[in-house]
């Protein structure tokens, strides 16, 4: 079967700027996924194109693919790129998966922790529906259809006590929000988990959209442009301590002041305690380790001089 890749995913700067093996990959996935875009073997492939682990970990940081625990991936925008005929749709043999998917409005998939109650069913989007059965002739469009997928279920009315008594949690949950690829809080949230990544290429990986929306909060709420936090994932994640401590955009922001206070006391020259740059007083001779006392006796005029001293000083006189 045709397997059709949209110019509106694989154009972006987000899918340009990845290695050459990882878009190289993206391609073999999206040619060798079932109906619903799911492949069950993504490192057969991977040996394939000689792609490598990190082509794969980078496409799914960037959230070109879904994966689920058990080594199943799924291409989130698979939607996008396909329209499947309805005589020859076969639905996805990872049903358990695809119970955790729902739709964005742009018809990417949406990974969901909890399993989803399936919407009706779609109707097929038809153009120029067959009028014979079977195969169209040379001047029919065949009768085309997406896999089903759950739409987002309707908000339950509620009344005006029940409104005010929930109004933290609705306000939660409707302001939930799905940050683009090429937003800048995605951005910033995947390269600090390239960051981390980069330390420790057996971390696990993250909920993006969150840590997106955790940029967003140092953004609006703390007012930190979008440079400073990318320099400060620099930063941190070069320092040997903090690297082991900023695991997430979320205590990055929670340390974010302590991270600037340091960062600005390592960058400074050391200072005394009373802000004052401390003086290197050179070592004189006789504390150096290879110091030696002069030995022999003294000259006649060195001995006049101080037997002359002590006679004053027996005198009741100074020794100036």
């Amino acid at each position: 079967m045709r397997r059709l890749i949209s110019t509106v995913v694989t154009d972006t700067d987000t899918f340009l700027d990845m290695p050459a093996t990882a878009q190289n990959l993206y391609f073999h996935l999206s040619i060798h996924a079932d109906d619903d875009g799911f492949v069950g073997n993504p490192k057969t492939y991977m040996r394939i194109c000689a792609a490598r682990d990190d082509d794969l970990k980078i496409l799914i940081a960037k959230e070109f693919l879904i994966a689920f625990d058990n080594g199943v991936i799924v291409i989130k925008d698979w939607r996008i790129h396909n329209t499947i005929r309805k005589d020859r749709y076969h639905p996805t043999t990872y049903q358990e998966e695809f119970k955790h998917l729902s739709l964005a409005e742009n018809d990417s998939y949406v990974y969901q922790t909890g399993i989803i109650k399936r919407a009706e069913v779609e109707e097929p989007k038809t153009v120029d529906s067959l009028t014979t059965a079977g195969e169209p002739s040379g001047n029919q469009s065949a009768t085309i259809t997406r896999p089903v997928v759950a739409k987002r279920l309707p908000e339950v009315k509620l009344s005006k006590a029940k409104l005010s008594k929930d109004k933290k949690t609705l306000r939660g949950k409707s302001d939930k929000r799905t940050y683009a690829p090429d937003s800048d809080e995605l951005k910033l949230a995947t390269k600090l988990w390239e960051k981390i990544l980069e330390n420790n290429p057996e971390a696990k990986y993250p909920n993006l959209q969150s840590w997106a929306n955790d940029v967003r909060l140092m953004h609006e709420r703390d007012k930190r442009t979008w440079q400073q936090i990318s320099n400060m994932i620099d930063w941190c994640q070069n320092d040997d301590f903090w690297q082991a401590n900023i695991l997430s955009a979320k205590k990055l922001r929670e340390k974010y002041d302590q991270l600037k206070a340091q960062a600005l006391r390592s960058a400074k020259p050391r200072q005394s305690v009373y802000g004052r740059q401390q003086r290197k007083e050179p070592v004189p001779d006789w504390a150096k380790p290879d110091y030696k006392a002069p030995t022999g006796d003294i000259s006649a005029e060195a001995k006049a001089a101080i037997a002359a001293a002590k006679a004053r000083l027996a005198a009741g006189g100074t020794n100036d």
